[in-house]
């Protein structure tokens, strides 16, 4: 099942995904997300909306090359990283909830997985063996982000600190 964006408010269900950049690979960047929401394919939806899609997510767009140089060596090198991670490139590091029969707290920690860091391994090399030009590490490809942004009238940048944590909310 797909799920969707409807910028208009006009369909769908109140959704929130806050994210941060924890480290940038050239067109590809390692996020952290937290949810003030739980829909289904929350990230995937959220990300693909914003021209994002999760790296290697089938359903969502992440299976192909949306941004980055047209060099046969940049599409051979992700392909190789789409084999090595042949799904969505999403992991729960944490998950955290409220039991619903104790009423205690409940918290998970999980390693990431092996084919997840040794693809992420594998982007930090080729960063470092091919330099890209600054405006190339922007991941949206285009401006840089700017406070009160919006995405299609339908998600507003509402901070920005200093150590690139972006939190896009939807506009009721």
């Amino acid at each position: 099942r797909v799920v969707a964006v409807y910028p208009d408010g006009s369909q769908g269900r109140h959704a929130v995904t806050h994210y941060k950049v924890l480290e940038r690979f050239g067109y590809v960047t390692l996020v952290e997300c937290r949810l003030e929401t739980g829909r289904t394919h929350q990230i995937r939806a959220h990300f693909q909306y914003i021209k994002h899609p999760i790296f290697g997510d089938k359903t969502y767009g992440g299976d192909t090359i949306v941004k980055g140089t047209t060099f046969t060596k940049y599409k051979q090198f992700v392909n190789n990283c789409l084999e090595i991670v042949p799904r969505q490139s999403l992991h729960a590091k944490t998950l955290g909830f409220l039991h619903p029969t104790k009423n205690e707290f409940m918290q998970f920690d999980s390693e990431l997985p092996d084919d997840i860091a040794s693809v992420l391994n594998k982007w930090r090399r080729y960063i470092g063996d091919n330099f890209l030009e600054p405006e190339a590490i922007d991941p949206s490809g285009g401006p840089m982000i700017n406070l009160g942004d919006e995405f299609e009238g339908k998600y507003k940048i509402v901070k920005i600190n200093s150590i690139n944590n972006i939190w896009i909310s939807e506009r009721n």
